[in-house]
């Protein structure tokens, strides 16, 4: 369709903007949240102009991914508070981009070379998104172009970083096209084999598939990172909704529950499980939980939350000697939750690892810190009717001095030694 000559006067005034925009980083300085809110409004405002004044979706297309080839530019001097700057660009342009490339008649080769050329010299979580959803807005045959492209520029390079940066988007624009072999493959490029975290992103591709069975078995393959823990649950929920034997359900939701228990999946047994009762299925799943002799702050956390807080404590104490691998954030929460929870010696056991840690660690900014643990410890001494084989209160603190000698200052800030004048 042809452009008006208002449309192609409006497309110069906006190109000139954005120009202008560009030509103002050397001396922008943006700090603040109400200089940050102001300027992210001056962005969007160019955006919807684009939006009302160009019809044409070529033109649209281009004057967008302008606004993205321009993001160090336009970013430079910004300290961007609660990243509102950058989600004028993964929200507003973005979706302005996905809205002009579907009204195309279609998306070119040419347009996928150009998001790709300069894809490594943005913005982290910018310009990468182009490729990241790619899907959103291109048609497969384009995105396919540019996974064989992005591997031939990993190929060409001799840095091993930028052929690790062209190997990630490669990876991202295989699983656009929910390609699972193409993006496993990938992966094994990149780090020799498939690394945990790839599981998930593998049955979520499935899952968008409508490929359940194999989404499941992907699902179960090893328990989820908590960073990935979100993505896990939703893709469980699709599975158990999407899976048509209702045998392999309940067993797929068995296991997956074991993997890691949480009181908010208990709300779901009643359908997989009728047979059972609420309590019934916990008393089966505590009983799972105390012969696996493996240490999991998830399974105390889910006995405390089922209402079980003293095999909890039981489930702490006895595996003692597993506690020094674990994550100190996981440890520190679970010794809060059993110290107002009836689990006293767990708690106990769990404060003293951390105390530990920390006195090995020997940081004069975690004094304070280490001296909340030491109170916890002696607050939670009267709580602990049974000891079963570990050392008392008393003795334990004795026993720390003596293997912790040197650190003096914490000795005595806590007021278990006189400091020499």
């Amino acid at each position: 369709m042809r452009k008006s000559q208002r449309e192609e006067m409006e497309i110069n005034r906006l190109r000139l903007g954005l120009a202008a925009f560009v030509s103002a980083s050397p001396k922008r300085s943006v700090r603040g949240k109400r200089k940050v809110a102001k300027y992210a409004e001056e962005l969007t405002n160019w955006l919807n102009e684009v939006a009302f004044f160009v019809h044409d979706p070529g033109c649209g297309v281009n004057l967008v991914l302008a606004f993205f080839e321009s993001d160090n530019e336009l970013l430079t001097g910004c300290i961007d508070h609660e990243e509102q700057l950058k989600k004028v660009f993964t929200e507003n342009a973005f979706g302005l981009l996905c809205d002009y490339a579907r009204r195309l008649p279609e998306t070119t080769l040419e347009l996928g070379d150009r998001i790709l050329e300069g894809i490594l010299s943005g913005r982290e979580g910018i310009r990468d998104l182009l490729a990241g959803l790619s899907s959103d807005y291109l048609e497969p045959r384009v995105i396919e172009h540019m996974y064989m492209r992005a591997h031939e520029k990993a190929a060409a390079c001799a840095d091993e970083k930028k052929m690790h940066d062209w190997l990630d988007i490669a990876a991202a624009l295989a699983r656009e096209l929910l390609d699972a072999e193409r993006f496993l493959s990938t992966l094994k490029m990149m780090f020799g084999e498939v690394p945990p975290y790839a599981t998930v992103l593998v049955a979520e591709i499935h899952v968008r598939l409508g490929a359940f069975d194999e989404a499941a078995q992907w699902l179960l393959r090893e328990p989820p990172a908590d960073e990935d823990l979100e993505t896990w649950d939703r893709l469980g929920d699709e599975v158990l909704d999407g899976m048509d034997d209702p045998e392999r359900v309940k067993r797929f939701f068995l296991h997956f529950f074991r993997m890691r228990r949480t009181a908010t999946l208990l709300e779901d047994v009643a359908e997989f499980f009728p047979e059972m009762t609420r309590d019934a299925f916990v008393r089966q799943e505590a009983s799972e939980i105390m012969r696996d002799l493996r240490f999991s702050t998830y399974d105390a956390v889910f006995l405390v939350d089922a209402g079980h807080p003293e095999l909890a404590d039981r489930y702490v104490a006895a595996r003692r000697n597993q506690l020094s691998g674990q994550d100190g954030k996981l440890v520190e929460e679970l010794a809060d939750l059993l110290a107002y929870n009836r689990g006293a010696l767990g708690a106990t056991l769990l404060y003293r690892e951390l105390l530990e840690r920390l006195l090995t660690r020997n940081r004069t900014s975690e004094i304070e810190q280490g001296l909340s643990y030491l109170n916890m410890i002696d607050l939670l001494d009267e709580r602990v009717d049974d000891w079963g084989g570990v050392m008392d209160t008393d003795a334990y603190w004795q026993d720390l001095q003596t293997r912790h000698a040197d650190k003096i200052a914490f000795w005595v800030r806590a007021g278990l030694i006189v400091d020499e004048p």
